[in-house]
């Protein structure tokens, strides 16, 4: 008795229509986010290692505006790890009126 390949074909059919639009997906949104990493990596990169803390005061506003940099590599026998982490942070804390209610920044 013949195998009818006719309902097996069309199935196979769209899966292989699904798993190629999902590998053009996939790559497309590789290239993107291998841009965004990049410049991502290099606002890092000029972090330099120590903390820095710096404040900035008005009149109806404080600013915390600080980066910490460490970069530590460890040695055990021939194979050693490298820790490398950069810290960016702000924090704003400002007085607010009853016109700045509805308003969003």
């Amino acid at each position: 008795m013949p195998l009818p390949l006719a309902p097996i074909a069309g199935v196979a059919l769209r899966y292989g229509a699904v798993a190629l639009i999902g590998a053009m997906v996939a790559k497309r949104s590789m290239k993107t986010r291998d841009h965004k990493d990049a410049v991502r990596e290099q606002s890092f990169n000029h972090i330099k290692d120590g903390l820095d803390l710096e404040r900035v005061e008005s009149e109806d506003e404080v600013q915390l505006e600080g980066t910490h940099g460490h970069w530590q590599r460890i040695w055990l026998g021939q194979r050693g790890i490298e820790f490398d982490s950069r810290i960016l942070a702000r924090l704003r804390i400002r007085k607010l009126t009853e016109k700045d209610r509805d308003e969003y920044p």
